[in-house]
């Protein structure tokens, strides 16, 4: 089978991340997320000025599904939303895996493993 090169530059996937919780216990949450996939380039001028995983998923964030708020109603991807979701250090932390993961040809399954210690 020849090499076949895409042309899409995201990814999109079912990521599963775990939530702190008392005594401390993690409970899994899963979202849909897309991310951007950077080419070599990119991905290495864009690191070289930034070293916040924050910074870089607020670049990388392009859409994220299956959040609900306290009534269990979806919320829809804004910017207000990815805002909300990168403040919490712990959606910061799972996300920059995946991302990571990604610009490495690591797939997603792998740190879905990796997260969840199996």
């Amino acid at each position: 089978m020849a090499l076949k090169i895409a042309q899409k530059n995201t990814m999109r996937f079912m990521a599963v991340l775990l939530a702190l919780a008392d005594f401390g216990k993690t409970i899994e949450q899963n979202m849909e997320v897309e991310l951007k996939v950077f080419s070599v380039d990119d991905w290495r001028q864009f690191t070289k000025n930034t070293t916040s995983d924050r910074d870089i998923l607020k670049a990388s964030l392009l859409d994220a599904k299956g959040v609900v708020d306290d009534n269990n109603q979806p919320i829809p991807f804004n910017d207000e939303l990815k805002e909300t979701l990168l403040n919490e250090p712990w959606i910061v932390s799972g996300l920059i895996q995946y991302q990571i993961a990604l610009q490495r040809g690591v797939s997603t399954d792998q740190v879905k493993k990796l997260i969840l210690g199996n």
